[in-house]
């Protein structure tokens, strides 16, 4: 497991997902941190230098036992229709 690390290649692929981040943020997107006024000043996130002395690989494991993740898929939910208002049941 002591094999040698291209941190040139790392830095290549921090500095992509940095810069993906600072696109998404500064898209508007709905699902975007940042809003109004904030937006039209965005010019990215400030980010410390890659540091390698950080960068580390460890070796993964197979856990012995089974495990079923908690997560339920979407075709499972149950929808639940909701209504604001009053209703008059009065015959």
């Amino acid at each position: 497991m002591n094999r040698e690390i291209d941190t040139s290649e790392w830095r290549k692929r921090i500095e992509a997902e940095r810069e993906n981040k600072d696109n998404f943020f500064g898209s508007g997107h709905p699902q975007s941190p940042i809003r109004g006024l904030a937006l039209s000043n965005f010019n990215g996130l400030k980010y410390y230098r890659p540091d390698p002395s950080y960068l580390f690989e460890l070796e993964l494991h197979e856990h012995s036992e089974n495990y079923a993740c908690p997560y339920v898929p979407p075709e499972n939910w149950l929808e639940i229709a909701v209504e604001a208002g009053e209703k008059n049941y009065e015959h």
